[in-house]
């Protein structure tokens, strides 16, 4: 008699019957009567009946070959959709970073400390405070600008008594249709100032390109990241016929802040660039002598104080 295979239950599928929802539905035989069975023989063409011909005489072969019986695997075990439970962390102990809770000798060394603040005690010694940033790993002497020209056998320089107080360069002026003052320009533009004109910058905005837009509003604050328009900027080293116009234009209007109008009386120079020379190469060489900094024995130079000068065009 022939065999089919379906749901122990509904006879219905072979793998977890889908109809009953039997989960344990497995290939399960299924009898049939000689009547089903002569239907269904009727229903084959003439290669199911061959294959099932082939079938049988396979199984006798097999039959005769006395061959072990296959073990046949367990059924699986059904899978729940349930969260696994993880296993719970073991306990570690709380890592010690601190030198005194793992009982270590921890030697505190303020040597270098000391030396910076006892020179700078002395070098404000009856002097103005408002200290600057000193460099706690600084291990050098701190002298002011005489006292370091003559410590080089420099030749003292210009000394600065005001900061700069100009205006826009005369001929950039004309080219950029400024009035020819501060003053006659605010009027003009009817503000008191660069901060009534063009506002302060937002935290997010890039400096470079709000600067940029700054030309007739804050003339400072374009020419301290800008050249005039249509002029290449220069980088580099400074020549000395530069240091000599940076010379001229301290000594006419003044130094120290406001270095975005004071670069416009340098060709090809930014604000940015004037104030770093003005670090970097005129104090150091002694051609400028600044009271609002100190100097170190290898040249580096420290904010002493902060400056008192005019302010109101600066941003």
């Amino acid at each position: 008699m022939a065999k089919s295979f379906g749901c122990s239950k509904c006879r219905y599928s072979r793998n977890g019957c889908q109809k009953c929802r039997n989960p344990d539905a497995q290939f399960q035989p299924k009898e049939l009567t000689k009547e089903e069975e002569a239907k269904r023989i009727a229903s084959l063409t003439s290669y199911e009946l061959e294959r099932e011909e082939n079938i049988k005489r396979n199984k006798l072969r097999l039959a005769a070959l006395d061959l072990p019986k296959p073990v046949v695997a367990s059924a699986s075990k059904t899978t729940s959709n349930a969260p696994k439970k993880r296993k719970p962390k073991e306990q570690l102990e709380p890592t010690r970073r601190s030198a005194r809770e793992k009982s270590q000798n921890v030697n505190y060394n303020f040597d270098a400390y000391d030396k910076v603040l006892k020179a700078a005690e002395r070098a404000f010694e009856g002097k103005s405070s408002s200290m600057g940033y000193i460099d706690p790993n600084l291990d050098e002497n701190l002298m002011s600008c005489e006292e370091y020209c003559e410590s080089k056998g420099l030749k003292n320089g210009l000394k600065i008594e005001r900061d700069f107080e100009g205006w826009v360069e005369e001929k950039t002026c004309k080219e950029l249709n400024f009035a020819p003052t501060q003053e006659e320009h605010w009027q003009r533009m009817g503000v008191s100032g660069p901060r009534e004109a063009v506002g302060r910058m937002g935290k997010a905005a890039n400096a470079k390109e709000h600067s940029r837009k700054c030309l007739h509003t804050n003339p400072n604050m374009y020419f301290y990241r800008h050249c005039k328009p249509g002029e290449e900027p220069k980088w580099g080293p400074w020549e000395e016929d530069e240091i000599q116009l940076f010379l001229e234009t301290a000594i006419k209007h003044g130094a120290g802040d406001n270095w975005g109008l004071f670069s416009s009386y340098i060709p090809g120079r930014v604000g940015y660039s004037c104030n770093q020379a003005y670090r970097s190469i005129m104090l150091p060489r002694g051609l400028i002598l600044d009271d609002h900094y100190l100097m170190t024995e290898s040249g580096k130079t420290i904010i002493r104080k902060k400056r008192t000068g005019l302010k109101k065009y600066t941003c």
